[in-house]
């Protein structure tokens, strides 16, 4: 039976065909000469791929052509100084009633700092604005600011013309990160100005009514929108827009949404967190004539007993709370009254003078003041405003569906038409833009619209994926199974245990549900070559569980026995904190680790063989390897480590730290990555502060095993963002040379340094790809597994390239973007042999992920990189110390 391909065709059934001008352009800058480029930051690109079947694709960017106009930089100052929303509605205001007519036209704005003109403006005396909220209509009390404008250094887009036109390797253009700055400036003011759509973040643009939406459960919606960031290729400017998806909270009584939220978690604080900034319109407010009146308030949090009594800043009489987030029976505050003074609650407040009988007086208030001066609401009197972005965390189901929402049945090309027909106008890039006009901006080959570009790609040689020393699995469109094969090597032969959990009382697993579990899973074993002893068995099967000593009691109890590995089956899937718990004492209390068992499960052989994946990596084996015979590189001289930083999710506490996470390979196979991992001395922290002894341990674990140390050490770093990778260079690649320098030095050979490559992962971008023909899709209509695209989307003088190695479950699938941001390892290769040689690893890597029989979206030692930053989430906040018995392992797998 055919599957149905959707593949994307442009609405005026244009071809599909790369710019030759551009092509031209990027062979003539890597074949040209580069004795003026050596002092370039980053490598040069040694060549453009050669291996693997050239294909064509769209890639979802629209090409423009800019002008030679000079744009006039100005810094945005306010006094007093206000940020976000605040700071945006200022200058709103400011732009709506400028001191001078010459801010009416050719001008565009970031709304925060930045506003830029295409003429010099002639007065820049500082002007005063009257604050009002949108809707609101101003008076005699309201606060004034006073903006004033700076002049900063112009930027003259003919040097990026002329940095366009010459194919000179040395050729730069100093300025040209803010003159795309100031590109996309131009782009969003239109989004901005657009009273009918809503910004989020940096090009991000939702329309306020008529977008599709979806409810996500807890009072949030997801509404569908679309992203635009201007981006500079070889020879051209180009606009990356994309269809986005954004949680909203619901447009209703702030105390139905917040019960919404109650029902799924009781904690106050995180219900605080996720009302906090919330913008609301108190709807019992009226003027002398009794007729209602708009107001807007920000939520500021729930009461707290502090109100009031900020040290330095007390007010006379301080409000009563009795404690965190208390009602409008127990909230009081100095009432002053027809010459009475006296405290008075919330509640009596809004009886007496509203004539509102609050109906439940025990839901906490809310602050829309400060701590040091609070102003309290019920929620049962404010409506949540519309079009307001979520930012919080999404639990597990809200999570599924928008993840349902965001890709069920939509097929690349769906998203592909979408763009094209909705997403550019959305975004301001159309021909009614007036600002885009005014700068001279126009769309490539004369167009009157902007249309999708073509580029080359090509489908790399799938790699050889072994068991064992000669058995190859049958690849096919980036998976396989574990039929017919066993492990290449396997884990120690150590005491293992398998229990049950009980949890609630409500579901329960039995000693047959056991019996059966072990049965099959050792006969799985058996089949995949995984040498075992008889499960242990502790004092109990099955155990029930009601807080943390009960787990205490199952971990003690298993150390007692030597248990090496615990095997937990849960009568259901546990909550994320009780989870925790189980991995907390397993990594780190008792150095025991776990494997966690869906016990509704039907124990299948592809589940039961999932889970022989794990117990195999966990006992120190290797699943499988991969035959990188297309690269000179010598695996048993060169580690590869994995490097990744996660941050806390939104709505985590103050205290809640970032995680550095770090994993490296210990011989040639590939199979094994243990980890070590850090907190980060500041919360959000990109840059990885205990580098230098992170790669230490790691060196120090290879020259246990290999009785030597690395020659290379290549390392794949994700979590840093495109505009941090010359921040990697100045702070992190000092630390891993400090590290390489104190260990090689006081080894026993006293060791030649190893050389570094620096290769960063970039997951969290907006490029697409979409097949031009049926003969080059797979079976969800997305690029074939192994599609890698170095041109046309990128910049010949940096070494970088897409990579989309694995099959998309559903949806369109993401490539990851690869950039070498340092090199000593690949320039002594010829250039070619460079390029090929690390498309060739970063793909095979791809296939080395150990407890999957497919390719994995992102190479290896990133994505253990990243489950060691999770596992980590699941530790105390005050300590992340792994356990002597786990720390040489792969605990977190």
């Amino acid at each position: 039976m055919s599957t149905y391909l959707d593949i994307y065709q442009p609405s005026d059934r244009a071809a599909p065909v790369p710019s030759r001008e551009v092509r031209k352009n990027e062979n003539s800058i890597i074949n040209s000469d580069r004795s003026g480029a050596k002092n370039r930051e980053f490598p040069m690109r040694p060549a453009y791929g050669s291996k693997g079947n050239q294909i064509l694709l769209w890639a979802n960017y629209a090409e423009i052509k800019i002008s030679d106009k000079v744009l006039h930089r100005y810094t945005i100052s306010i006094n007093p100084d206000v940020q976000g929303k605040k700071a945006e509605r200022v200058i709103k205001l400011f732009l709506e009633h400028p001191p001078d007519n010459s801010l009416r036209q050719g001008i565009a704005t970031d709304f925060r700092s930045t506003l830029l003109s295409l003429s010099e403006l002639p007065d820049l005396s500082p002007c005063t604005i009257t604050y009002f909220a949108e809707g609101e209509e101003p008076r005699k009390t309201s606060k004034k600011y006073t903006v004033k404008l700076s002049p900063h250094k112009s930027l003259d887009l003919s040097h990026l013309k002329k940095y366009f036109a010459s194919t000179a390797f040395s050729e730069d253009c100093p300025s040209k990160d803010e003159m795309v700055q100031a590109l996309n400036i131009f782009l969003n003011h239109s989004s901005k100005t657009n009273e009918g759509a809503v910004t989020v973040g940096t090009g991000k643009v939702f329309k306020k009514r008529g977008a599709p939406t979806q409810d996500l459960g807890g009072g949030l919606k997801a509404v569908k929108g679309f992203y635009a960031s201007v981006r500079l290729a070889t020879s051209r400017v180009l606009v990356n827009v994309n269809v986005c998806h954004a949680a909203f909270y619901g447009e209703e009584n702030l105390l139905k949404l917040a019960m919404k939220y109650w029902e799924r978690n009781e904690d106050n604080q995180i219900v605080e967190s996720f009302l906090k900034r919330l913008r609301v319109h108190p709807k019992h407010l009226s003027n002398k004539e009794g007729k209602s009146v708009f107001k807007v308030k920000t939520i500021f949090g729930f009461a707290t007993v502090k109100d009031g009594k900020v040290e330095g800043k007390e007010l006379a009489h301080p409000p009563i709370v009795p404690q965190f987030a208390a009602g409008s029976e127990n909230v009081k505050f100095w009432w002053c009254s027809q010459g009475k003074e006296r405290y008075i609650s919330v509640y009596e407040y809004f009886h007496l003078h509203y004539r509102i009988t609050l109906q439940k007086p025990d839901v906490p208030v809310i602050n829309v003041g400060t701590t040091e001066k609070p102003t309290y609401l019920p929620l049962e009197t404010c409506k949540v405003l519309p079009n307001q972005v979520a930012r919080t965390k999404l639990n597990p189901d809200q999570t599924a569906k928008m993840i349902q929402f965001a890709i069920g049945g939509r097929t690349p090309a769906k998203n592909a038409r979408d763009i094209e027909l909705h997403g550019f106008g959305a975004v301001g890039l159309s021909s009614g833009n007036n600002n885009l006009k005014r700068l001279g901006v126009g769309f490539s080959s004369g167009r009157a619209s902007p249309s999708l570009i073509a580029v080359d790609g090509r489908v790399l040689e799938t790699p050889k994926v072994a068991y064992g020393k000669t058995n190859y699995a049958k690849v096919f469109n980036g998976g396989w199974n574990l039929q017919h094969v066993k492990f290449s090597t396997s884990g120690e032969e150590q005491n293992w245990a398998c229990i049950g959990v009980e949890t609630d009382g409500k579901a329960k697993v039995t000693s047959k549900d056991l019996q059966e579990f072990k049965s099959k899973f050792q006969i799985e074993l058996n089949k995949n070559g995984v040498r075992h002893t008889e499960p242990t068995r502790l004092k109990k099967e099955v155990f029930k569980v009601t807080d943390k000593k009960d787990l205490d009691d199952i971990f003690k109890d298993a150390c007692s026995r030597k248990v090496i590995l615990l095997i937990i089956i849960l009568p259901q899937k546990l909550a994320s904190h009780r989870y925790g718990l189980i991995k907390q004492f397993g990594d780190i209390g008792y150095g025991v680790a776990t494997i966690c068992i869906d016990g509704t499960q039907t124990f299948s052989p592809p589940y039961l063989a999932n889970v022989t994946m794990k117990f195999n990596l966990k006992m120190g084996g290797n699943n499988q390897s991969v035959d990188f015979k297309e690269t000179s590189l010598k695996f048993d001289e060169t580690m590869i480590v994995g490097i990744d930083v996660t941050h806390p999710p939104p709505g985590s506490g103050v205290n809640t730290p970032s995680i550095a996470g770090m994993v490296a390979s210990v011989d040639s196979s590939l199979g094994q990555w243990p980890a070590v991992v850090r907190r980060q001395e500041r919360q959000r922290q990109e840059m990885v502060s205990s580098l230098q002894e992170m790669l230490e341990s790691r060196l120090k674990l290879w020259s246990a095993k290999n009785k030597t140390l690395p020659k290379n050490i290549l390392v794949y770093r994700d979590g840093v963002s495109e505009g941090q990778f010359k921040t990697v260079l100045e702070k992190e690649l000092p630390l891993l040379r400090a590290a390489c320098q104190k260990v090689y030095q006081t080894s026993y050979q006293k060791e030649k340094l190893p050389k570094i490559t620096v290769v960063i992962v970039v997951k969290r971008h907006h490029t697409r790809f979409y097949p031009t023909k049926s003969g080059d899709a797979d079976k969800k209509s997305n690029p074939q597994p192994g599609t890698v695209v170095d041109r046309g989307v990128t910049e010949a003088r940096n070494w970088d390239f897409f990579l989309q190695a694995h099959q998309a479950i559903q949806g369109t699938a993401r490539p990851i973007h690869y950039f070498v941001a340092h090199d000593e390892i690949f320039q002594d290769m010829k250039r070619q042999d460079a390029v090929n040689s690390l498309e060739h690893i970063t793909h095979g890597l791809c296939y080395t992920y150990g407890r999957a029989t497919r390719a994995v979206s992102v190479c290896t030692p990133a994505y253990y990189a990243d489950l060691v930053c999770d596992r980590a989430r699941c530790y105390p906040d005050e300590t992340i110390s792994i356990h002597q018995n786990l720390k040489d392992s792969m605990f977190y797998i």
